[in-house]
């Protein structure tokens, strides 16, 4: 693994971690490298018995050193946002993240606003062509005129979706607020930087992520047995990197034991593998399929996940897409009045063969 040990992300690279160990299990040994120090490519190269890599949690690392592990002929899976084309990762690129993203904002009326990025634009583009019907304007905000675009705001009732740099989307919801309750998405703004500039204004907002939805059962079960809390994002990408590599050594490992490193690269393309999300393959563009994407709600400061699609998915309904404007998410069961699952007061399973007494409900 080549991950930051030290520095900003090094809480992100530790998760990265635990997912890639849960994966490797007792067949693989795992080894880590910190990949803020020069040279890390060449160091794991010399190594004879890496025979794969999962690498990085930023975009700029990924983006600096991509170059370096094609250069030494490792494969290598991206667990981060950027890299190489030429190389595999498990994030989508940014047109099919927005593409996904669709899904979670919902067919209901929406204005954009981005910071003016060309990553920005091109997303809002993507979100545009997705939900054509439901768009109502766009525009662009810059950090002198955020209190002004806030006011433009006022009185409005479309969802507002931001796209940029979370910081100053955190910057504009604060100010909306002074003017509209208007529901507010923020696309990949699942970002610290996010709530560090809303403050309370950031409460019930829903933001994506650009990590992958974790929804298989088996996974998260093994993933809390093991470390006793659920997995955050760079541990679900760390976990589908490595389960990827262990798939092409398998493939490598049975056309021929003894396994190289050119082998492990050749079966990477088209590899399918049984990941965080349930059954996942690489397309031959090196794309991770099916793409997914995660909604989160912020609550009491923290992002909750909300709702997990893919590129499968039809676009959710309304009543899902704006629940979150101001208003509390139901738990399953409240409608009729019963308690939250896992509440004290539930009734113990019945055990096999013995009957089951369900207490009469009368509908509200």
């Amino acid at each position: 693994m080549a991950v930051p040990l030290s520095g900003p992300d090094e809480s992100a690279g530790q998760e990265l971690v635990r997912g890639v160990r849960l994966a490797a299990g007792d067949a693989f040994a795992v080894l880590v490298d910190d990949d803020t120090q020069p040279g890390c490519a060449d160091s794991l190269a010399r190594i004879p018995e890496v025979m794969g890599v999962v690498a990085h949690v930023g975009a700029p690392a990924a983006a600096k050193q991509g170059p370096d592990w094609k250069r030494v002929h490792l494969p290598t899976v991206i667990g981060a946002p950027g890299g190489l084309p030429s190389l595999p990762s498990v994030l989508p690129p940014p047109d099919q993240l927005a593409g996904c993203t669709a899904r979670l904002i919902g067919q209901v009326p929406y204005v954009v606003r981005t910071d003016g990025t060309p990553d920005a634009l091109a997303t809002a583009g993507v979100l545009k062509a997705a939900l054509p019907t439901y768009f109502k304007g766009e525009a662009t905000v810059t950090p002198t005129d955020v209190a002004t675009e806030a006011a433009k705001l006022q009185g409005r009732r479309e969802q507002v979706v931001y796209v940029g740099d979370p910081k100053l989307g955190g910057d504009l919801l604060r100010a909306m607020r002074a003017f509209s309750e208007a529901p507010f998405f923020g696309v990949s703004a699942r970002d610290p930087a996010f709530v560090a500039a809303a403050g309370s204004a950031a409460e019930n907002a829903r933001v994506s992520g650009q990590s992958r939805p974790a929804r298989d059962p088996t996974f998260l079960a093994a993933y809390r047995e093991r470390y006793g809390e659920v997995p955050e994002g760079s541990a679900v990408d760390g976990y589908d990197a490595a389960r990827l590599l262990i798939a092409a050594w398998q493939v490598a490992h049975g056309r021929n034991p003894a396994v190289t490193r050119s082998a492990v690269a050749e079966a990477l393309p088209g590899v399918a593998a049984t990941g965080s999300g349930g059954a996942m393959h690489l397309d031959p563009s090196l794309v991770l399929q099916p793409v997914g994407c995660q909604a989160y709600l912020v609550q009491g400061g923290q992002f909750v996940a909300e709702t997990a699609a893919s590129m499968t998915d039809p676009p959710q309904q309304p009543e899902a897409a704006t629940r979150s404007g101001g208003r509390r998410k139901r738990a399953e069961g409240e409608w009729l009045g019963l308690p939250p699952p896992g509440h004290e007061g539930d009734p113990a399973p019945a055990a096999p063969g013995e009957p089951v007494h369900t207490p009469s409900v009368r509908r509200p």
